[in-house]
């Protein structure tokens, strides 16, 4: 702007320049010059020039047959003139009483045509010079002098903005509830255009004479909000022509109801060394926005830089390619939660293809996983403190930090439970991700379809769309919408803080369904679903009536409708508008466990997303843009196809290892396959394979063991740092599963995936020999041999290793003993409670994989000989052991199935219970068909009632 702004007005960007502000006002003076000659000059030079043409006589006959004279002929001419002349006046009047009071386009006079729209354009050329004019104060090379208009409509406008300034103190003083309506200079304000109503249609008139108190300031919002892509693709070109649906920045010092406030927020831009600006979000309640943090900044300073290393990661994956897939996956959130699902699909024994291995890349696990985790941790804190949970919109989450943007009452968002702090204004609550336990509380996801939309500054940026105050619409260019909206469908269906929501989606080509079998389902049109979804609604608010719960996020904290889902309906298109009736009855009453988002601008969406060609994505409503996450359908056709295959090869796998004695379990984890890959899947070796003899293993002595069935720890004299126990464990249980040498290379690319000092790695290596201390002979306990490979001294044991020792050792009269002492080894899940973003290895180690396969073969051999002798509890004390190690083994519970249930159909629901909530949390979706098979023949009538 090349002006001083005088009282609170503040234009945040454009404005006409000098150059154009002389050419305003060169149109304005010809057009009222223009104007003046027309009104005034055609009457004038008519009377003087030919006086009256009408006839001074009475008509009679002889006007029939008298000659045509050329004085009749310019009377008749003068008459058409005066008639022509007489019609545009009125035009004009018409035309510019409507402008000035504001009431939108007048209706079509009679006649009108081409002489109503020249007068239009006349009117709105007269108006630029009075909009123009306003602008005097601030133009170098204005007149000094003005008429006495302009003078007057100057000092209406400073008098405007003086009381607006003094409302808006008296308001910020107050901190009265309609805060949301005040403007500051770091303010986004937006106005959604209304659709029209009767013969009235919104106009860039009405809407600045109702937010800004003056008419003449509609160029202002025009400034603002031109050549914008819109939520329909479209741009602002035209003063004159704007689109119900349409999102509009309004000028800081806008004010009423009906607008939207978002706030911009200062944050460090990696490499910038300057201030950037990172927008937050504040979503619209029912009525008027609500005011949001002003020192987010204290939630996100510092993070970015730190983040931006796995945002490379990310974005260094586009170019990736293996099996097929292109990895144009741009969400590191989304490859993880597609990671998650590959990973449960290949089940417990499967091992990573290349495919997975691509998608690793684009993957960020360690960031998934904290988001889950802090959500639950502050959903179980809420419910320790007696508080609701707090309304959330928005969430920015980097490597280091989760802010949440809050809504609703500010009573629900005071006293934030440790870690998270609250902001100045009350309206952002803050933490580190390392501040959390390591433990993920067993609550119900707090906020099930918080989903990643975009990123920006490294910061993922998610917004909630049950917060949604009616539809959700995806607009712009049609591919990268498209894609986007393909990407939350996803997404929420493989993320660990949905809870599996239920995506419908409606009159898509593709059916997705199979990247989520549990979570994703399709259907050909709205009039399909939309009957049923009515019904769920309802029957959802009946039961939270009768347990008197009241709100979605109070039955979330309940544990007796802790399991229901919520269910998010996508669109292919826009609904009819009796369906947006019927849909914003159901979404258009705060949150509710239904949320709906469609493809394209819907003029009846409440959030208007704008998908952009080159990949940017903003939501003006929420104060949102950045980089939209995206999934190509190259992409995730690319996924299904691993998927499938996971599907066939668990199958086969689950069948042959049913099949192995604890013998030949152990033996296979000296299986290598014929072309030297390392994944535990090659073929069985003959029994005549060397192991290491049993007893050897059982009676050495063991001065540091490795546990890793179940959580990952090691136990040594000496005691090391806490702060660097986890990285000194993962360098030992690197060296523990690599008995035959670590190589140096695999070594540091294992323990350091982005690379390290060689200071550092020094360092780490002291202090984990310091911790271990040295063997009988002097030497370290870990230390490299001669050929440079690194190893663990004989005195360093493992239970892996024990575990195998004793299925091979196990026969004769001591063999049920021997075996049941095999099982006591674990005491959880085997190979897990490692830190999330370490041990990212362990995926292509067969060790994880073929413990689980010796397991499954000792607790089988162990209950069938218990069994045998009658001993039933024990043969099902070994399969529950057995289960801790193995949860999602699904050979074991159907062991399990037989055993407890065969002859009580009760009992062998409740074990159905535990094992279809054992092989969710597994995130294994569709069962293997022999155990469904095997529910419905022990507990008929379980799948149907619990469906």
């Amino acid at each position: 702007m090349t002006y001083v702004p005088t009282g609170t007005r503040l234009p945040t960007r454009g404005g006409p320049s000098p150059a154009e502000r002389r050419r305003e006002i060169v149109k304005g003076l010809l057009a009222t010059l223009g104007a003046v000659v027309v009104v005034l000059g055609i009457p004038a030079a008519l009377v003087f020039f030919i006086g009256n043409p009408l006839p001074t006589e009475p008509p009679s006959m002889s006007w029939l047959t008298r000659g045509l004279s050329v004085d009749a002929i310019i009377n008749v001419i003068a008459v058409v003139v005066w008639i022509a002349w007489a019609h545009f006046t009125v035009c004009l009047i018409v035309e510019f009483r409507s402008a000035r009071r504001g009431k939108g386009l007048p209706g079509r006079m009679l006649l009108g045509g081409s002489g109503q729209m020249a007068a239009r354009r006349l009117v709105a050329a007269i108006l630029l010079l009075a909009g123009a004019a306003t602008f005097a104060p601030g133009l170098q090379d204005a007149p000094a002098q003005g008429s006495q208009t302009v003078a007057e409509q100057t000092t209406k406008i400073q008098d405007a903005d003086a009381a607006i300034e003094k409302a808006l103190a008296e308001n910020s003083a107050a901190e009265s509830a309609e805060s949301g309506k005040e403007a500051a200079a770091d303010k986004v304000i937006t106005y959604t255009v209304h659709p029209p109503q009767g013969r009235h249609y919104d106009t860039l008139w009405d809407i600045s004479e109702r937010y800004l108190g003056d008419p003449l300031r509609y160029k202002e919002i025009y400034q603002l909000n031109k050549d914008q892509t819109q939520a329909d693709g479209r741009k602002l070109h035209d003063a004159d022509l704007i689109h119900p649906g349409w999102v509009l920045e309004m000028p800081a010092d806008a004010v009423g109801k009906g607008l939207h406030v978002s706030e911009k927020t200062p944050a460090s831009v990696p490499g910038s060394g300057r201030d950037g600006d990172v927008e937050t979000v504040d979503a619209a309640d029912t009525g008027a926005a609500a005011s949001l943090s002003g020192a987010i900044s204290d939630g996100i300073s510092g993070s970015v830089a730190t983040s931006s290393a796995s945002s490379k990661v990310s974005a260094g994956a586009d170019d990736a390619s293996a099996d097929g897939i292109r990895l144009g996956i741009g969400s590191a959130l989304l490859a993880a939660g597609l990671l998650t699902a590959l990973s449960a699909r290949r089940g417990p024994y499967g091992a990573p293809g290349e495919g997975e291995a691509a998608l690793r890349v684009a993957a960020n696990g360690e960031l998934a996983a904290a988001i889950n985790k802090s959500l639950r941790h502050l959903a179980a804190a809420r419910t320790e403190q007696q508080r609701p949970l707090p309304e959330v919109s928005v969430a920015y989450c980097s490597t280091e930090r989760i802010v949440l943007h809050l809504i609703g009452s500010v009573e629900d968002c005071v006293e934030p439970p440790t870690p998270w702090t609250l902001s100045e204004n009350g309206r952002s609550w803050t933490a580190d991700l390392a501040d959390f336990p390591d433990e993920t509380p067993d609550v119900a996801a707090p906020y099930p379809a918080l989903v990643n939309v975009a990123q920006a500054h490294g910061f993922e940026l998610l917004m909630d769309l049950e917060a949604a105050p009616g539809l959700v619409a995806v607009g712009g260019d049609d591919t990268v919408a498209r894609e986007v909206v393909s990407s939350i469908a996803v997404e929420l269906a493989t993320n660990g803080w949905s809870d599996g929501v239920n995506v419908t989606m409606v009159g898509f080509g593709d059916d997705l369904s199979s990247l989520a079998q549990a979570s994703i389902t399709h259907a050909r049109a709205l009039s399909e679903v939309l009957d049923e979804i009515v019904q769920e609604s309802e029957a959802r608010t009946k039961l939270l009536s009768q347990l008197g719960i009241e709100g979605v996020l109070t039955g979330r904290q309940s544990r007796e409708v802790g399991r229901s889902k919520p269910r998010v309906l996508v669109l292919s298109g826009q609904p009819t508008p009796g369906e947006a009736e019927q849909l914003q009855r159901l979404v258009g009453s705060g949150r509710t466990p239904l949320a709906v988002i469609c493809l394209g601008a819907a003029p009846s969406a409440r959030w208007q997303i704008v998908a952009e060609a080159d990949g940017q994505l903003g939501c003006k409503v929420l104060g949102l843009r950045g980089e939209a996450r995206r999934l190509a359908r190259e992409d995730y056709l690319s996924v299904i196809d691993l998927l499938k295959s996971a599907d066939a090869r668990r199958a086969e796998l689950s069948e042959e290892i049913a099949a192995l004695t604890p013998g030949e379990a152990a033996r296979r984890r000296l299986a290598v396959h014929p072309d030297g890959d390392d994944s535990g899947t090659g073929h069985v070796p003959s029994p005549g394979a060397a192991l290491p003899e049993p007893s050897a293993v059982l009676n050495a002595p063991a001065a540091v063991m490795v546990h890793l069935l179940g959580t990952v720890r090691v136990e040594a004299v000496a005691a090391p740092d806490e702060a660097q126990r986890p990285l000194l464990t993962e360098i030992v249980v690197a060296a523990a599963l690599h008995p035959e040498g670590l190589h140096d290379a695999v070594f540091r690319s294992s323990i350091w995936p982005r690379g390290a000092s060689q200071d550092v790695i020094d360092g780490a290596v002291a202090k984990v020999q310091s911790w271990l201390g040295v063997d009988g002979s002097g030497l370290p306990r870990f230390r490299t041999r001669d050929d440079g490979m690194w190893v663990l001294s004989d005195d360093v044991r493992t239970d892996w290793d024990v575990l195998c020792a004793l299925a091979a050792a196990a026969s004769g009269g001591n063999e049920l003993a021997t075996l049941q002492a095999a099982l006591g080894l674990g005491d959880g899940e085997a190979f897990s409670g490692t830190p999330a973003g370490r041990y990212g290895w362990f995926a292509f180690h067969k060790a994880a994989r073929e413990a689980r396969v010796v397991t499954v073969a000792v607790a089988r051999r162990a209950a069938g000989l218990a069994e045998g002798n009658g001993r039933n509890d024990d043969a099902v004390a070994a399969l529950r052991q057995a289960i801790v190690l193995v949860p999602a083994s699904e050979v074991l519970w159907r062991d399990l199935l037989r055993l407890v249930g065969g002859n009580d159909p009760g009992a062998a629901s409740s074990v159905a219970d535990e094992m279809y909530r054992a092989l969710e949390r597994a995130r294994i979706s569709l069962p293997e068909p022999e155990t469904d098979a095997l529910v419905d023949q022990l507990a008929p009538g379980y799948r149907a009632a619990t469906a």
